[in-house]
């Protein structure tokens, strides 16, 4: 499974890099967020905003798994 890690991304850089990743992934994959409150919210709008279907790893709360692809209406 492919993993996109947020580790060493300034906050400020986050939404651009994850929109990067976002624009091309295919699911299943997962999102490292590690523990900071806020990457793991702003990861958690954008997967949202993209369309795709994600819930928090029950082990290790900083992974989102995203199991399916974006849907368009």
């Amino acid at each position: 499974m492919y993993r996109f890690d947020l580790h060493g991304f300034r906050h400020e850089r986050v939404e651009e890099e994850l929109r990067k990743y976002l624009n091309f992934a295919d699911p299943p994959f997962i999102v490292v967020t590690g523990r900071s409150d806020w990457m793991i919210r702003k990861a958690t709008v954008l997967l949202s905003e993209y369309g795709f279907a994600w819930e928090r790893d029950a082990c290790n709360p900083g992974i989102i798994i995203v199991q399916s692809t974006p849907y368009f209406i």
